[in-house]
This record gives structure tokens, sequence and C-alpha cells, in this order.
């Protein structure tokens, strides 16, 4: 980590979140106050052309629902969901939603998500735009898994016959 091309790399603390919660898992839900005037990390979000936000990091063990409400206190922002690549090897990440939250309340809902670690992005919509958001972060049980439709219902990456969910049908 001395060596500033390994400055980047996940066991340097390259990557690492402003706030991370951790393992969750269905039921739970965290509520907390972002302030992105503090958000230094990088982002990359498709509906916003500002390179910088807040981050917050969680894993979940096994296919999910997220359900996000989010409250705009002060600034114009937009909010993303990313799912690591290979957590703690690689910062790299694919997106799997980008929202432009409005002026009160926005909740967004993303189903059938896979086990693995997320990483939500609060960003300003321009550098003059900073401010609070409010967020209320739900992890709901996943879908369970029809046995015979050619999907993966319950998120886990098996399909059918291959998910363990189908072993008694």
């Amino acid at each position: 980590c001395d060596d500033p091309d390994c400055l980047d790399h996940p066991s340097c603390g390259g990557c690492a979140p402003e706030l991370d919660l951790g393992a969750m898992t269905p039921g739970d839900s965290r509520n907390l106050a972002v302030d992105t005037s503090e958000g230094i990390s990088p982002a990359e979000l498709s509906c916003t052309t500002v390179t910088t936000g807040s981050h917050l990091r969680f894993t979940v063990q096994e296919g999910f629902h997220l359900r996000i409400d989010a409250a705009v206190v002060s600034g114009d922002h937009v909010l993303g969901l990313h799912r690591e690549e290979e957590p703690g090897v690689t910062c790299e990440v694919d997106p799997v939603f980008c929202v432009l939250l409005s002026d009160s309340m926005t909740q967004v809902e993303e189903t059938a998500l896979p086990p693995g670690a997320y990483r939500l992005v609060v960003a300003p919509t321009a550098i003059d735009q900073t401010g609070q958001v409010q967020l209320s972060i739900e992890i709901l049980l996943g879908a369970q898994e029809l046995c015979d439709n050619g999907a993966d219902d319950d998120g886990d990456g098996l399909v059918d016959c291959d998910d363990d969910d189908c072993a008694l049908v």
C-alpha cells in the first residue's frame, strides 16, 4: 500500500465507502441522513455528470427485494445502486439503477436482487446542488422460486431444477 499505484486497490482502502452498513438480512432496515457536501468518493452514475458522491455499502447473503424511501432535505440529488463485481478484489461495480430524486419523497423498489455486496450512491445533480437526503433502506424477503418457468425468481442465480428450493418438487 506504500506504492502509489496501489492506493486504489480494495486491500489498501481504495473504494472504501463513507459508511458500511454491514450485513443485512430480510426484515432489516436502516434510517440515516446523507450529506453530499461531505461526499468525497468517486461516483460514476449514468444520471448525473457530478463525479463525487456519498457511498453506502451493504451486503446480503440471499436473494432479496430492496425498498428505499428518499426525502430530499436540501439540494438536488440522484440515487444509484451498484453491485460489486468482486468484493475485496476489485473496485469494479455493475449498475443496477440510477434515479433522479424528486423535491419531496421518492420511493424506489428493486426486486429479485441476487446475494452480494452493494453500494448506494447519493450524488448531487450539480456541484452547487449538494445538501442532505434522508434515506430509509429496507431489505425484504425475495420471491419464492417457481420451479417450472425457466426463470430465477428468487434472485439466487439458480433456475428451476438447479435451485435447491425446487429439490422436493
